[in-house]
């Protein structure tokens, strides 16, 4: 527990360590990289300013050679139109640059701001009156050399004269200005460098940190870690080793369990089968004695009681009343007979016995049409052979208990039994055009341990059932069953 404690410990500590050296580490990347972006910038201005500055130098003298082509226009007469254009161009150009790299903001393209020293300021201060002269004089160069008057050549002649006199001041000292603000912007890209190597200097310094105070520990704590995860690795696979030996045991104790349990289902199952199969037989032997009992006990003494009545007629009574009641009794005894003899049919019937199946099924959808008034059709591949007894007996029983469900519950107008042989199978099949039902949620009780009853008959014999129905689209059942002759 307390080696657990001094990990953790260990661990918190190399975190909170590696968080503030990754920490130290990324502001100082992020300072230099905001340095090294705010340098670049300031490069491009700075270029740009020099750039602008020595072009000043260019315009002075451009200004000069258009001022003399247009003095001495006699000689330059065919490109007196386009310098006069020209020299207004210089001018604005010239006088735009001028101020504005004098009060530190050029508006060209875009804004440019120009940082002055005291000792450009001073240049500028030196400069501005060889600037204010040779523009006066170049405006008047401008605006003369188009007007009309007799002492035009004296002005042009005396303003020219000013504006090449003070060039070359002008240039002097616009020199000296171009060269100062080159030196100042070296100034400034030297400062940078000093402070953005300082800051890879603090850098480098707090990477040997990390790889004394961090990095170092770090290393000697995993190599612990390793050699405590092998021999773990080394303690886990005795273990593993052991483990599988266990399960090995478990899995032939498992499937030695397993075994005893299946042969014991087996056992049982088939114990329920003999049990099932004892319950029907004696179920049908009890069917047998009753339809035998009805017939010969029941049936005969109502045959005796219809000839005993036959026997009295209606003159025998005096009353019309009385002779009404003889016909109500004449008419139960003849209706008990007959449901007497339905009963004793359903409980066994001797066509069953006499006849086989097919005859059997259709005496009983004969039959159940008759009651119910259900159009009932019974097709089959009118097979010659009798089937073997369980087989005719559970085929029999299913229809009839599949016919009685439907009478029942399913509302139908049209019932279609069919029976077939095929190979050493025979197949059942009755469908009716009924409500139906959702098999999944079965509900009616009596419907329920009906369908039960019939796909346990079909499991004894080693059947198949099968059960289709959905809600207003009639209902399908089919069994299927093996021929197996003893």
């Amino acid at each position: 527990m307390r080696d657990y404690s001094i990990r953790n410990e260990l661990s918190a500590r190399l975190i909170k360590l590696y968080i503030i050296a990754l920490s130290a580490v990324a502001i100082f990347l992020v300072i230099s990289q905001v340095l090294v972006q705010f340098a670049i910038r300031e490069q491009q201005n700075d270029a740009r300013v020099v750039n602008i500055a020595g072009r000043q130098r260019m315009l002075s003298q451009k200004l000069c050679k258009t001022s003399i082509l247009l003095v001495k226009n006699d000689i330059f007469m065919p490109d007196a139109e386009y310098y006069s254009s020209d020299i207004k161009d210089i001018i604005k150009l010239w006088q735009q640059c001028h101020y504005g790299l004098k009060n530190g903001r050029l508006m060209l393209e875009k804004e440019i701001l120009v940082k002055n020293s005291d000792t450009i300021n001073l240049m500028f201060d030196k400069i501005e009156p060889y600037f204010q002269i040779m523009i006066q004089n170049a405006k008047i160069i401008d605006h003369e050399i188009e007007a009309p008057g007799d002492n035009k050549i004296e002005i042009l002649n005396k303003a020219l004269s000013q504006v090449l006199l003070n060039e070359r001041h002008f240039l002097k000292t616009m020199d000296d200005i171009v060269f100062q603000y080159d030196k100042e912007a070296k100034n400034r890209v030297n400062y940078l460098k000093n402070i953005e190597f300082i800051l890879f200097i603090f850098t480098i310094i707090i990477l040997i940190i990390e790889a004394i105070f961090i990095y170092r520990p770090t290393y000697q704590q995993v190599n612990r870690t390793i050699n405590a995860l092998k021999f773990s690795e080394k303690h886990l696979q005795t273990l593993n080793l052991q483990l599988h030996q266990a399960n090995i045991s478990i899995k032939e104790a498992e499937n030695e369990l397993l075994k005893a349990t299946e042969d014991k289902f087996k056992l049982q199952i088939k114990e329920d089968k003999i049990r099932s199969v004892s319950l029907m037989e004696g179920q049908e032997e009890e069917r047998i004695r009753l339809a035998v009992e009805l017939h010969d006990g029941i049936g005969q003494m109502l045959t005796g009681l219809k000839l005993l009545s036959e026997k009295f007629t209606q003159q025998s009574f005096n009353t019309e009343k009385d002779q009404k009641t003889f016909q109500d009794l004449k008419q139960l005894i003849h209706d008990t007979i007959a449901e007497t003899r339905i009963i004793s049919f359903n409980l066994m019937p001797s066509v069953l016995n006499d006849f086989g199946i097919i005859a059997a099924i259709k005496l009983l959808a004969e039959q159940t049409e008759k009651r119910t008034n259900i159009n009932i059709t019974m097709r089959s591949n009118n097979f010659a052979s009798r089937l073997p007894k369980n087989v005719e007996t559970t085929i029999y029983r299913i229809a009839q208990e599949g016919l009685n469900n439907v009478i029942k519950h399913a509302e139908a107008s049209q019932i279609n039994i069919d029976l077939r042989i095929i190979e050493d199978h025979a197949h059942l099949s009755i469908i009716d055009n009924g409500k139906g039902f959702d098999t999944r949620k079965l509900k009616n009780k009596t419907l329920k341990n009906g369908i039960k009853n019939m796909k346990s008959r079909t499991e004894i014999n080693n059947g198949t059932f099968k059960l289709r129905s959905k809600p207003n689209y009639g209902t399908q059942l089919s069994v299927t069953l093996p021929i197996i002759y003893t």
